[in-house]
């Protein structure tokens, strides 16, 4: 039997703004640039936008100023990318269960400061796995390690 989750028990005690903001920018970013696209313009799309870590580790024996920018860039861009709408429903309901309860025991600036950091770990680290990483799940290969960082830096801890 398959089980999908809609909703968790625990109560927010503020809305959860940013969550619903990176939801609806996931959203919008797969619709507005990724949806009904053919198989060349998908592959343009990634290689523009995914991190692709060959290139952005090459940047260090062919250094330039302008691609190592852009390198950089797409750390933050590929955090918005998705293979397909399972794969975006999937991501984004993982986001609409958990996240609103991160975000509310971080706060908000440390909820995005999380989130950034948590991608930005997860896409360096990919090097050793993928050649393109062009996906957001990741994200949960290393959530352990940084949320256990982040609680050891005084967020309240469950009181079950």
């Amino acid at each position: 039997m398959f089980v999908l989750p809609y909703r968790d028990d625990n109560p927010t005690k503020k809305f959860p703004l940013f969550n619903w903001f990176l939801i609806a920018l996931n959203v919008w970013v797969f619709f507005a640039y990724q949806f009904a696209r053919d198989s060349s313009q998908q592959e343009a799309y990634f290689s523009t936008f995914g991190f692709i870590p060959h290139t952005f580790f090459g940047q260090v024996s062919n250094f330039s100023f302008e691609k190592s920018i852009w390198e950089w860039t797409t750390i933050f861009t590929s955090m918005f990318s998705h293979g397909g709408v399972l794969h975006l429903l999937g991501n984004m309901l993982f986001l609409y269960l958990f996240g609103d309860n991160v975000e509310d025991a971080m706060g908000r600036s440390r909820y995005l400061l999380f989130f950034s950091l948590l991608w930005n770990d997860c896409s360096t680290h990919t090097r050793r796995f993928l050649s393109i990483f062009k996906h957001s799940n990741g994200r949960c290969f290393r959530s352990r390690f940084w949320s256990d960082r982040f609680i050891s830096f005084g967020l309240p801890k469950s009181k079950h």
